[in-house]
């Protein structure tokens, strides 16, 4: 039987992405003998699947496991005589040997397994001069390394050398694609880093290896007396990568490697890619077949990629200088390419990234233009548009500033063409792997039915493993966080927002339904994405699956909790004013959780990061906005102390050190301290108030008078727990002297500056005028003025100096980033207050009623703008609710009636933060 000639090709394909047919199960009735052993090795898969088995090279202990077992290998012997007289091809007979021989395995048979894998010669070089296509090249290459795996297991006192001559005589590296042979190589590897773990002494010929039960650990010294050390670099470091990054990942199969061995495999790697790029070689022409360069590149970045913090092994400094001398020693090579935008991106060199990954797109229509349309390693080429989506992606580029020459417009363009380019190879995967996804039944309308439904039944790879699972999942979360981008700053009508959201939802469950557990960024962002839009019971759902996965995901929390705050908002009325309201009970919970993880840092002497910091905070003024939505905020404010106390305990660094001087020089104002400036930097508005600002009184009330005494100290005793000193920017202070410092100090301080302007909020609700100006103080004198604390000033003298306010807002307005909507919107809600509630016809802002249509039609415009950004505008009910007022100002009763329903349906369902609160805006 020639596998060529038949359907089976298809199939191959499918195998060699460690995959099965979906349709595999119809193949039990079929009479071809190459699909019969593709069901037996389903079935296999799946048993061991079942039984939740470590990895594939673990006998089965239970009995039912071992019954289906026998009952496995019998079925296989009995189709292997009725196919006795049948020819069959080389592929077909190997197929047979492994799958016989693995099953054999599992249930502890190795005589009966030896026998099998002896019926055929298997040389340690591979030969594909027995197969007749590409895909079957690659099939065979898979199961030749599966095979010696198993050769090494029931070659007991010989496995080691079995292992390690195999590895000898591997010269060419599996693709990204190739996931099967990668999947054994692993074991491969796995099982000869134990045997050399164990190993006393170490012989060079094909005698057995003398060993003990004393585990000792290796030594980059070890590794130099493997025979391929010398024979095959591309052995020796897809072997050090993995002991590096798998030491601990089998811990039935364990092994140790010595203190110094990672510093000794680093200065090994710098000498051989100097060595690489010392040596003179001619650049090649287009019939050039040497793919030297690209087999040691890919097998030596490839390898790497799955090594946690890999960068400290190559630096991208050498890397880059690596692959641009490898690109003048190739022709066309997408391996280098690929490689090199990658090593750019780390560099933040976006401008040359992006070049790069366009002339990228252009070898690989070459290349498909003169192979017919053949698409080699489409994982890589998935792998490598996905990653530039996310990266080029605006929200994650421009809102960061990693383009330095590359305008906006341009990268927005070209994203569109990326992203039909990555649907294309998608699409063309999907055909390869057989995968589904949803359907028109009505099941597949639940947003959650990826946690019902198993979508993809022919893909046994587990979610936290599988990179074919990774990068698949990968590429729809590209696509869905791009429409996201769309959602928020491209959309251009009301119609085309909802398309861009239901794209949003779509690409983000399809990244789920290849792989729902995997990835908890993923699977937060879906969540998040649900939330806002309004399927907020679906998101409740979603965030408790998480969080039994991933229990300090504090972000999830922070969801959850503002989740069930919208439904106790919205059922009030049978809320039981005894009993502990979920979102207090839950948010307690996720402190108490977040300080036992902290605790467990600081035992284990670990740091947490920057983001893991960030998310603590952010519960903690959940914590606060849910105890003033129960308790009111007298009794919150006696818990704002407790915010600063938190951030000293996660930051508790040294941060005193000289202040930034403001990046406009209009801004030097500060409030309280050196306010002398009477004018704008915008001639068109003049603060008519005195020339030295006064502190604005608090306003008395009834219910704030018997507290305000005791509030007189709370923003001094706050300024000393956030522990860092006042050292306001002299006139004289050199620019130089006033800018140097530390990066994650500036994060930090921006951080503590946005802690105080909510803290001026909080003062601002209760009435406490003169301590919310103490903390705008408290906030420029932590980092530079800048749009926060100019709004935050204009909420402040909203009603008592509005023509300072307006000034202020207008301030933000020109300011602004255009990629920073969060900021916006806070402007925008405080210049619409100052106009349509807090303007009095005495001394108004207008001088004219030409002059105030004016103003009324420019707020109409810039609202309306605003809710074409979904979330940010789109979702906030105060938005409408100002579009109504000029609605019902201009009379426009139809826009009024939507704009109010609109306004109605959002607050019946808001929580006491938004939704996207629970993430920090430092970008200004």
């Amino acid at each position: 039987m020639i596998i060529s000639n038949s359907i089976n090709e298809k199939y191959i394909r499918t195998l060699t992405f460690n995959c099965f047919p979906k349709n595999v199960l119809e193949f039990q009735e079929s009479q071809d003998y190459f699909q019969q052993l593709i069901f037996i090795d389903y079935q296999t898969q799946l048993i061991i699947k079942e039984q939740q088995l470590p990895n594939d090279l673990t006998i089965v202990e239970t009995d039912i496991g071992k019954k289906k077992l026998v009952q496995l290998i019998e079925y296989t012997e009995s189709i292997t005589l009725n196919y006795e007289n049948t020819d069959k091809s080389y592929d077909e007979m190997l197929y047979y040997v492994v799958v016989l021989g693995h099953l054999y395995y599992l249930t502890g048979k190795l005589e009966l397994m030896a026998d099998i894998l002896n019926s055929i010669v298997v040389k340690y070089q591979l030969d594909l001069s027995k197969v007749t296509t590409d895909l079957q090249g690659e099939f065979v290459k898979c199961l030749h390394c599966k095979y010696h795996v198993l050769l090494g297991l029931v070659n007991t006192e010989n496995g080691f050398v079995i292992w390690r001559e195999y590895l000898n005589h591997f010269k060419v590296p599996f693709t990204k694609s190739q996931v099967s042979g990668v999947h054994w190589l692993d074991l491969l590897d796995l099982k000869l880093a134990h045997s050399l773990s164990l190993t006393k002494t170490i012989s060079f010929d094909f005698e057995s290896a003398e060993t003990s039960n004393e585990i000792k650990p290796i030594s980059f010294d070890d590794i130099k007396e493997l025979t391929f050390f010398i024979n095959s670099k591309i052995s020796t470091i897809q072997f050090c990568n993995f002991l590096i990054r798998g030491r601990t990942q089998q811990t039935e199969n364990n092994f140790e490697i010595d203190s110094q061995f990672k510093l000794e495999y680093i200065q090994y790697l710098i000498l051989e890619i100097e060595s690489n790029i010392k040596a003179k070689v001619s650049f090649p022409n287009a019939l050039a077949n040497d793919d030297t360069i690209n087999n040691y590149i890919n097998n030596l970045y490839e390898s790497l990629s799955y090594v946690p913090y890999n960068l400290s092994l190559v630096k991208p400094t050498l890397s880059k200088r690596y692959l641009i001398d490898a690109t003048s020693k190739t022709y066309q090579s997408k391996v280098v390419l690929s490689n090199l935008i990658y090593t750019l991106i780390d560099l933040n060199e976006y401008d040359e990234a992006f070049v790069a990954f366009e002339t990228y797109i252009e070898y690989l229509t070459k290349d498909e233009q003169l192979s017919g349309g053949h698409v080699n390693d489409i994982l890589s080429i998935i792998d490598t548009f996905s990653t530039c989506i996310i990266h080029f992606n605006p929200l994650k580029s421009f809102k960061e500033g990693k383009f330095k020459y590359t305008k906006d417009s341009m990268v927005i363009s070209k994203l569109k063409e990326f992203i039909q380019g990555l649907t294309k190879y998608l699409d063309k995967l999907q055909e390869f792997i057989d995968l589904t996804y949803d359907t028109d039944s009505e099941a597949d309308k639940n947003p959650l039915s990826f946690l019902y439904r198993k979508y993809n039944a022919n893909i046994l790879q587990s979610d936290n493993s599988s990179q074919l699972i990774e990068l698949i999942s990968k590429a729809w979360y590209s696509i869905g966080y791009y429409y996201s981008f769309l959602s928020m700053y491209e959309s251009v009508d009301e119609s085309n927002m909802q398309e861009n959201v239901a794209q949003i939802l779509r690409n983000y469950k399809n990244s789920l339904i290849v792989n729902s557990t995997g990835n908890i960024l993923y699977l937060f962002n879906y969540a998040m994405s649900l939330a806002n839009s309004q399927l907020n019971k679906s998101a409740l759902k979603l965030c408790k699956f998480i969080l039994k996965k991933y229990p300090d995901s504090f972000k999830t929390w922070n969801l959850l909790v503002l989740l069930l705050t919208s439904f106790e908002i919205d059922n009030s009325e049978t809320i039981d004013s005894e009993k502990l309201r979920d979102s207090e009970d839950f948010i307690n919970k996720a402190l108490n959780i977040a300080g036992l993880f902290i605790l467990n840092h600081q035992e284990q002497n670990v740091k947490l990061t920057f983001i893991e910091k960030t998310d603590i905070l952010q519960l903690k003024l959940t914590q606060l906005a849910v105890i003033e939505s129960i308790y009111g905020i007298n009794h919150m404010m006696e818990y704002l102390n407790e915010v600063f106390i938190l951030y000293h305990e996660l930051f508790g660094v040294d941060l005193d050190l000289p202040s930034v001087k403001p990046e406009h020089p209009t801004s030097s104002r500060q409030l309280g301290i050196s306010s002398e400036e009477r004018w704008s930097h915008r001639p068109s508005f003049i603060d008519p108030s005195m020339p030295k600002l006064e502190p604005t009184k608090s306003r008395k009330s009834p219910i704030l008078a018997p507290m305000n005494q005791a509030k007189t100290q709370t923003v001094d005793k706050i300024k000393r727990l956030s522990k860092i000193g006042r050292t306001p920017t002299k006139q004289g202070t050199s620019s130089g002297s006033s800018t140097k410092r530390k990066t994650d100090n500036i994060k930090d301080r921006k951080l503590l500056q946005s802690i105080w302007l909510w803290t001026c909020r909080v003062f601002i609700r209760a009435g406490l005028e003169d301590e919310a100006e103490q903390c705008i103080v408290e906030a420029e004198t932590i980092y530079t003025p800048n749009i926060k604390t100019y709004t935050a000033l204009g909420f402040l003298t909203s009603k008592t100096r509005k023509f300072l306010a307006l000034q202020e807002y207008e301030r933000s307005l020109e300011l602004i980033d255009k990629y920073n909507k969060q900021d916006l919107g806070w402007t925008l809600l405080g210049m619409a207050k100052l106009i349509f509630i807090d303007d009095i016809t005495e001394n108004s802002l207008f001088i004219s009623e030409k002059d105030l249509n004016g103003g009324i039609i420019r707020m109409k415009n810039l609202l309306e703008n605003f809710t074409l950004c979904w979330p940010y505008g789109r979702n906030n009910s105060e938005i409408w609710f100002y579009l109504c007022k000029i609605y019902e100002i201009i009379d426009d009763k139809i826009m009024l009636n939507k704009s109010l329903w609109k306004c109605i349906e959002l607050e019946d369902i808001r929580p006491v933060r938004s939704f996207n609160s629970i993430e920090w805006e430092l970008t200004s």
